[in-house]
């Protein structure tokens, strides 16, 4: 009886070490926005941005506007009307719904312009606000004058995660910072409360 040879094992091949070790690469960590995205200077202060949600939350709000005023326009003044009384054309319609959606998309192409020149600046004595694109407002509210503070929201800013906050003072008039980030708002309203408190203290 014939017996067969065993067969040798193969023993695993060693690495070869001029071959490059591939390691996976790591994701890179979100973007921050730098400085200069989330400030900017005006009236020799250096005031901070609404976050970009707000710009967002300005756009849809405005596509949304501007479609449905287009759409009722059209429907009463180019539909509606001229089958009720067709001695009425439906081209002064037309254009008028034409003339509101070109109105909207201005209003539209010149939200990050408004964007970027709205924000806050907290001094060491009064809170600034600065609101508006071609007819700017810049408002100035001295902490000692606050009598409250209050953090509330809209369905649509609840949407986009954003709130605004609401400064009443003594002569029933109240300042707003709308569509602010929650937890910015949050630290703005206790930062406004210890300085109105520090201010009214030391009166």
């Amino acid at each position: 009886m014939t017996t067969n040879p065993p067969v040798p094992t193969p023993r695993p091949k060693a690495p070869d070490n001029d071959l490059e070790t591939i390691v996976p690469a790591q994701a890179a960590p979100p973007a921050r926005e730098s400085d200069s995205e989330t400030t900017f200077p005006a009236h020799g202060k250096t005031f901070t941005r609404l976050p970009r949600r707000a710009l967002t939350m300005w756009r849809a709000a405005t596509a949304l506007f501007t479609a449905a005023a287009a759409l009722v326009v059209a429907g009463v003044g180019a539909v509606l009307v001229p089958r009720l009384w067709t001695a009425v054309p439906s081209w002064p319609g037309w254009c008028t719904a034409g003339a509101a959606a070109a109105l909207g998309l201005l209003r539209f192409a010149r939200l990050p312009a408004r964007w970027a020149r709205t924000g806050y600046h907290l001094a060491d004595q009064e809170l600034w606000i600065q609101t508006g694109l071609w007819s700017r407002t810049l408002a100035m509210l001295p902490y000692g004058r606050i009598q409250s503070v209050e953090v509330e929201s809209g369905p649509l800013q609840r949407r986009y995660q954003l709130v605004s906050v609401i400064v009443a003072t003594g002569s029933f008039h109240s300042f707003w910072l709308h569509n602010m980030d929650v937890t910015a708002a949050d630290e703005i309203r206790d930062q406004l409360l210890r300085a109105a408190q520090e201010q009214q203290v030391a009166l």
